[in-house]
Parts: C-alpha cells; structure tokens; sequence
C-alpha cells in the first residue's frame, strides 16, 4: 500500500526512539540489533505460509477452531461469522464430527457459527447434539443455534428433546428454540408448561413463562388472553405488554386497576402499570399521578414524559419534579428540561459550578452535568475556568469526564492541548487519551499530533489503542500501515502495530503481511509473518 509523504514525515519526525528504557543506536548495525531483540531468527524452521483462496480459507478457520490457542479460536469464530458462505461448510464440518475429533469448545463454536450465518436447511448438522449423550453446554449450545434456524416443523422434535433435559441450561435453551420457533404443537405445549407452573409452582416451570412470551406464533395473544385470570398482577402485567407490542391497544381500562396502592402494594407492580400506560399513550392518567411520590412511580413518569410522543403539557409536570427534594427525581427531570432546550435551569447549579472543587454543592453540581445530555456550550467555558483551582487530580479527572461528554469541539481541543503538554500530570494525560479516543473520529488529529511530538513506546501504545477505534479513517489505516512496514521505528512499536492490524483490519492484514514478507530482509521478522499468517489465516 502506498503510504503519502506526510505520514513517512511523521515516521521519520524523530530520529532517535527509546526502547524500553534504552536509546537506540543511530547506526544501522545498532538498529538491526535491537530489531533482533524483538524479532529474534527462528531458532528451528517456521513453514513458509501457504496462501489459499476464500474457500480454502475457511477450511482454514475451521481447523483453527479445533486445535488452535484461545486467541486462534476466537478470531476464527468471529471470520465464520462474518461470512454468510460459510454456512455449508460449517455445517458439513458438524456432521463429519467423530469422537476423535470432538472437543467441546469447538462443538459448541461452530454450533454458534451455524446458528448464526446459516438457515433452515442447516438444522439437521445440529440436532444430534441435543441428545444427552453430550455434555450440558454442548446442549445449549446446540438448542440456541436451533432457535435461530430450526424451521416450525421441528417442534415435535423439540417437544420430545425437552422431555429428555434434566439439566436447567439446556432445557430452557430447548422451550426458546421451541417457541422461536413458532409452531402449533410448541405454542400449545409451553402454554400447557405455564399452567403447570401457576398450578404448582415448580421452579423448574418458571422458565416457561418467559418462553411463552417470546413465542413468535401468531396465536399467542389469544392464549395470554385466555391465561390473564389466572395471571398474578406483576405476570398479568408482563402479558398486558406482550399483548400491546402484538398491537392490542383497548386495555388501559384492565391495566389502571393496578395502580390502587391499597390494593397492590409492590412499587414495581404500580410502576410497571404506568409504563404501560404510557405505551397507549394514556397520558391525561399518567400525568394525574404525578407526584406519585413513590420514587420508583416517579422516575417511571419522568421517563415517559421524556419520550418524543409526549404532550407539550408534561414541561408543567416536569418543572414540578425539578422542585422535589430527592436528588434523583431532581436530576432526572432537569436532563430532561435541558433536553428540551429550557437551559435556565442550570443557572444554579452553574453558579455553584464556579466554586469547584472547594464546595460540596460544585462538587455535586458537576456530577450532575456530567451525566447530562444537550448541555448549552458555555457550561464548557465554566468548568475548564475551574481547571487552574484543582490540585487533586481526581478533581481534574472528573473535569475531563465532564468535558468530554458535552462532546463540544471546545472541550475536544481544550483536552488535546492537555494531552500535548508535558506537564500534564500523567495519571491525568492517561486518563485524556482513554476518554478522548473514545469520544469520536474529530478527536483523531489529536493523536497523530501526539504522535508527531513523540514516539516512545508507552506514546505509541497510547497513541495506537485510541486510533484503532476509527479504522474506517484514511489517515489512521496509512499512518499503521507505515509503521508496521518502517525500517526505522523502535521495533517494540513495529512488533505491537503488527500484532494488533488483524484485530483491526482481519480481512487486509493476510494479503499485506503475504506481500510484506517477501520484500522483508530480516529473519526474525520474516519467521514471524509466517508464523502469524498460519496461526491465524
């Protein structure tokens, strides 16, 4: 890949790279040593990497499933299940399995590949893994990838497969693979389950509940329907919001009756019915309750007041809450005055911003804003006012959390400036580049600066992990294609971009290092392209 004259500038910026602790010789001799150092010649041979195709590759992947490390394995996993067209293979692989060959992790890995890439007519590859005569989590391994590709005319198979668990895993794998599955028989044998349950109270029934309400066939409300007298208030409610996801709408009459408190005295039951409530958009009845002054009532208030499909009138609601002595309603409902744009009502908590650190109330005035979304951009000026008066640098840190989560570009320059200079505390400048990195791609320049001003590894370390999360970016994917093939960077740096490009580029990095290692003079780094190429492609 061609690299652009500004990023060799930035490779070749600094001559002289210390290596773990150590500078590194400016003559060639000195350099090939160090390189050594980290990439030593193979002390036996290292079979030269044999490049295949895509087909091949996958039986590639496969093997690595089966006989290779921890790491080898999850990066397999994770190429089979990027790969539609790996479905059949995958499959064939399942039903090839023999006793020599088995292993329980890479059974239940390509189950879960299988599960995931392939389709109906997969299923059989793994239903011989639902007997007992495998272990409980090849089972459920085996029941989730069914559940996502096992066609309606399993549910026989399903039912009988369920009878013969002893284990709980499994079986509550096999009743969601049965009621994804959405047939007749299943919809009908979980409901039965449920009955059994509510008439028993079983234990090991309880899962069934929960199958039930996911089940995808049609009847479903007409069974919940028919199960609702039975129901106590907090299933009755769970089933009233199956019923209103399955587009039931005239039921908020059956649901407001658990909002008597005499009656029903769990806070969860009550706020559950308001959040239902608020599902039917029966807002003049939600609205009538506030304050509740239930807590976890008024938090469910506040939460659909906030939703878009709120009427104009919930600000009147809200401003009330902003009023109440618990902090968490006040909190609660002054994120969401903010959000909808009424700013004034920060102004007090802005003011006793203006005395952090040295005041409880600034203390719990920035916390409160760190949490807060749609901050007006002058909150940015106050708190980096506040940077000069912290001497603690836990005070700094929570500044920085602050800043960067109003995600205005005022804060994002303000912190790469912190992140260039060298007198930042470097708890501090560690924490920045942690944060910064993930706060989005606008936050890239300021990595590549840092990169520019220095190159010692521990930079580089930092300086890498946060732009590996923009791979997508031109300049990021140069600038580590450059350094992984520079002659000149410290080779700790060299070695760290090298292991680290399949994890961001898996499909790139086997056609780069194929081609890097025929034009690569040094042994040790030639052995390791190979040995990485066949431990991973």
């Amino acid at each position: 890949m061609k690299v652009t004259f500004y990023f060799k500038s930035l490779l070749y910026a600094v001559t002289v790279f210390p290596l773990l602790g150590c500078s590194q010789p400016d003559d060639g001799v000195g350099y090939e040593a160090s390189l050594s150092d980290v990439f030593p010649a193979p002390t036996k041979v290292v079979p030269t990497y044999v490049e295949v195709d895509d087909i091949q590759l996958i039986e590639r992947y496969i093997g690595h499933i089966h006989v290779g490390t921890k790491d080898h394995h999850r990066f397999a996993v994770q190429r089979l299940l990027e790969n539609k067209g790996s479905a059949d293979r995958v499959a064939a692989e399942l039903r090839d399995l023999t006793t020599d060959r088995f292993t329980i992790g890479a059974v239940v890995s390509l189950c879960q590949v299988l599960g995931d890439v392939g389709n109906a007519k997969h299923a059989s590859a793994i239903l011989p893994f639902v007997s007992t005569i495998f272990p409980p989590i090849v089972r459920t391994a085996a029941f989730q990838a069914l559940a996502n590709i096992a066609p309606a005319d399993y549910g026989d198979l399903l039912i009988t497969a369920f009878t013969e668990q002893k284990d709980s895993s499994p079986r509550n794998a096999c009743l969601n693979a049965l009621s994804q599955g959405g047939s007749e028989e299943g919809l009908d044998f979980i409901a039965k389950l449920v009955e059994e349950w509510l008439d028993q109270g079983e234990t090991a029934l309880q899962s069934s509940w929960n199958a039930l309400l996911l089940n995808s066939n049609p009847r479903l409300q007409q069974v919940l329907t028919e199960l609702q007298p039975r129901l106590s208030p907090f299933l009755a409610l769970q089933s009233f919001g199956v019923r209103i996801s399955l587009g039931e709408r005239d039921i908020h009459d059956q649901i407001k009756v658990y909002l008597d408190a005499d009656k029903y005295k769990s806070s969860g039951t009550r706020s559950l019915a308001v959040q239902l409530l608020g599902e039917l958009q029966q807002w003049d009845l939600v609205m009538g309750l506030a304050p509740a002054n239930n807590e976890k009532l008024d938090l469910a208030i506040i939460g659909l007041l906030s939703r878009d499909d709120a009427p104009g009138s919930a600000v009147q609601i809200l401003d009330i809450y902003t009023q109440q002595e618990s902090q968490t309603l006040q909190r609660k409902s002054l994120m969401q005055m903010v959000k909808l744009g009424k700013t004034s009502y920060l102004d007090s908590y802005l003011l006793e911003l203006n005395e952090y650190p040295h005041t409880s109330g600034s203390l719990l005035a920035l916390s409160l804003l760190t949490d807060m979304q749609g901050l007006p951009e002058h909150v940015v000026d106050v708190i980096i006012r506040r940077w000069p008066y912290c001497d603690d640098v836990n005070h700094r840190l929570s500044l920085v959390r602050a800043l960067v989560r109003t995600g205005y570009p005022s804060a994002t320059d303000f912190l790469g400036e912190k992140l260039l200079n060298n007198n930042t505390d470097p708890m501090v400048t560690k924490f920045i580049s942690e944060v910064l990195g993930n706060s989005g791609p606008e936050s890239t320049q300021w990595f590549l600066k840092l990169w520019a001003q220095q190159q010692d590894f521990a930079t580089a370390r930092m300086v890498l992990l946060a732009l590996t999360r923009y791979p997508h970016m031109t300049e990021v994917q140069e600038l580590l294609v450059a350094i992984a093939q520079s002659s000149t960077v410290d080779p700790m740096t060299r070695r760290f971009v090298l292991e680290l490009l399949h994890k961001v580029y898996p499909a790139q990095t086997r056609l780069w290092f194929s081609e890097w290692r025929k034009e690569e003079s040094h042994s040790g780094v030639r052995a390791f392209y190979n040995r990485f190429l066949n431990d991973y492609y």
